[in-house]
């Protein structure tokens, strides 16, 4: 039985890390998507929630793992941006969602 390299795990979490950044980027103008540029807080939502799906499963992806596979250098490297990127993008996430709520 092979043993399966742990760089592609490291990628899609790399890789769904920067799809919840760019969600968390752009789900604040999303609450302007409606007709001629009407507040529609459905699309804020989901542009939230989005944010947060893809951040979760790049975080949940990073703590899969075998003990018996060793991690090498460029996966460390993938999974320590990875988790950078996730946590700024839920901290950043979260406050803005309290932001909105408080109405600043």
């Amino acid at each position: 039985m092979e043993k399966i390299s742990p760089f592609p795990v490291s990628v899609l979490s790399l890789i769904l890390a920067i799809i919840g950044l760019a969600f968390d980027v752009n789900f604040q103008s999303m609450a302007y998507w409606g007709q001629n540029g009407s507040l529609t807080m459905g699309w804020y939502w989901l542009g939230a929630g989005l944010t947060y799906l893809f951040t979760f499963i790049s975080i949940l992806l990073l703590f899969l793992k075998k003990k018996s596979l060793k991690l090498k250098v460029i996966d460390f490297v993938f999974r320590s941006i990875g988790l950078f990127i996730s946590v700024i993008t839920l901290l950043w996430t979260t406050f803005v969602v309290i932001a909105w709520q408080s109405g600043l």
